[in-house]
């Protein structure tokens, strides 16, 4: 086993075995039986209409807008959505979601500045490494590039019953 497997927290081997906890879960729902064993949900909190409308002259010049501030952006850093809107999910979790999370919303867009001050301000002082959060070319982590690795929206074939 490579140290990059060692990284990963759930491939297609772990389906079964989250099946079968889920279904054993007592009276825990989808949402708590993921909040259970997912790294930190955290929430983004999102930009007023107000802040919205106010940037909306500087707005169309980019392909983008933040999901934070509302300034306009490039697009280049997101975010992926859970829990029916306004939380950020680790990449390290993506199975869980894939199988469990009906509140699966995508990829939205956080600028980069509102990117880095929301490391510098919740990522690191909880010792959480951004690229297991952020998506972008700036925000790879090794385990991406493993054929072991589920992406969100993956369940390596898996069409079976969850419940």
């Amino acid at each position: 086993m490579t140290n990059l497997i060692k990284k990963l927290k759930y491939t297609k081997a772990n389906i079964e075995e989250l099946k079968n906890e889920f279904r054993n879960r007592g009276d825990q729902d989808a949402d708590d039986f993921i909040e259970s064993r997912a790294e930190p949900i955290l929430l983004v909190p999102e930009a007023s209409d107000e802040e919205r409308t106010k940037n909306r002259n500087i707005n169309w010049k980019f392909h983008d807008t933040c999901f934070h501030c509302g300034r306009g952006a490039k697009g280049a850093v997101m975010f992926h959505m859970v829990n029916g809107g306004g939380f950020m999910a680790s990449k390290k979790d993506s199975l869980l979601f894939s199988l469990f999370g009906l509140g699966d919303m995508y990829l939205y867009c956080i600028g980069s500045t509102c990117a880095k001050k929301f490391t510098k301000e919740v990522l690191k002082p909880r010792g959480l490494d951004p690229k297991d959060y952020f998506w972008g070319e700036a925000y790879v982590a090794d385990y991406e590039d493993d054929p072991d690795y589920l992406h969100i929206g993956d369940t390596a074939g898996y069409e079976g019953d969850y419940e």
